[in-house]
């Protein structure tokens, strides 16, 4: 699957403008604040209705505009179908598939898988749980049919039972702890799996990446005891739960923690081999969800020789030639990335004041 054409309208400092993509990899490039990384965000806006940079959604509409609105063109072996997202300052969605309205966004999810690796990756390593508990989410969402709707309901049963809590109605508990209890233990058994499953592939890319760091360890941590059920944990945790207004115990509480020599990753290793792990651990993500959907998922990477050597760069674009997927890359020199991409070279776009120009 690839994303054969891109219209942007009304974001950010982008110049509405239509855009013919190949299917392998697009090096855009440009001075700082030119617009490369809004391109970037515009298919990500277009994949899952936001930014990667920011939830906030009225910095992405440009000045003097009620809205913002980017169309693509999906294709892939077999068919093509436009896909169009709007988002309006007054809060408005649109959400479009095939030409046919959609209200959810998981469906624009599953049209354009995206991997993003940005400047602010090392948020995976560094960052709160909940960015973690995004991550095995965001692939399970494409290997796992039933994570979704599980997800979905779990969250569900936990909104209810934090209102009765926050109501003090400990006698209600009752009506959601059972079903909370079925649904935690299978969300968390499904994010386990998947964790298990990056930890293989992680180190595996390690080992071609940075074989100095092969004995990185990712430790799972389901969010309650490891020695009780979801639902003895829920019983055990109620009074402290009714005193504070919410539920501790569950898969709403799971991280997981990368470690190296057993200490954290974050306490002892450098920025560098910190990139180069979430790297390898984005490698990883993207291979699993290849191997689910039977094609690449497209990869947005911002900037990724900024923090990454000659060596280890070389390394993540023979990967990605070899894998045959899209690439869509910004850099701000031409010449030094250009050069490191493996086999055919990139088509090349110039960005400059917003206006993006094809090279070809």
């Amino acid at each position: 699957m690839y994303l054969s054409e891109l219209t942007v309208h009304g974001f950010r400092n982008l110049s509405q403008q239509k855009l013919v993509l190949p299917e392998g990899p697009s090096l855009f490039y440009g001075d700082n604040g030119s617009g490369k990384t809004s391109l970037l965000e515009a298919v990500h806006l277009l994949a899952t209705g936001r930014s990667f940079r920011s939830h906030l959604i009225k910095p992405l509409i440009q000045h003097g505009e009620d809205a913002c609105l980017v169309r693509g063109q999906l294709a892939s072996t077999d068919a093509s179908r436009a896909a169009a997202v709007m988002r309006s300052r007054s809060g408005e969605l649109d959400l479009r598939l095939g030409g046919v309205q959609t209200p959810v966004l998981a469906d624009l999810a599953a049209a354009l898988p995206l991997v993003v690796i940005d400047t602010d990756a090392l948020s995976l390593i560094e960052g709160a749980p909940d960015q973690r508990r995004r991550f095995l989410d965001a692939t399970l969402f494409h290997v796992e049919q039933v994570f979704f709707e599980t997800w979905r309901r779990y969250q569900k049963a936990l909104r209810q039972r934090n209102a009765g809590l926050r109501g003090g109605i400990l006698d209600a508990d009752a009506t959601w702890l059972h079903e909370l209890a079925v649904l935690g233990e299978k969300l968390s058994e499904m994010r386990q799996a998947i964790a298990s499953r990056l930890t293989s592939r992680f180190q595996q890319n390690l080992a071609e990446l940075a074989p100095k760091l092969v004995d990185c360890s990712v430790e799972y941590r389901q969010g309650w005891d490891a020695g009780l059920t979801l639902l003895d944990a829920l019983h055990k945790g109620a009074p402290g739960d009714l005193a504070q207004g919410f539920t501790h115990a569950g898969p709403h509480r799971a991280d997981f923690r990368l470690k190296w020599q057993g200490r954290l990753a974050a306490e002892v290793m450098s920025r560098g081999q910190l990139k180069v792990a979430v790297v390898a651990m984005k490698l990883a993500q993207a291979a699993i969800m290849a191997e689910a959907r039977g094609e690449q998922p497209v990869f947005l990477l911002d900037d990724l020789t900024a923090e990454l050597d000659h060596e280890r760069s070389l390394a993540v674009f023979r990967r990605l030639a070899d894998v045959r997927a899209q690439v869509l890359l910004t850099a701000v020199a031409l010449p030094s990335l250009d050069a490191l991409w493996p086999g055919s070279k990139p088509a090349l776009f110039h960005v400059e004041q917003g206006i993006i120009s094809s090279d070809c």
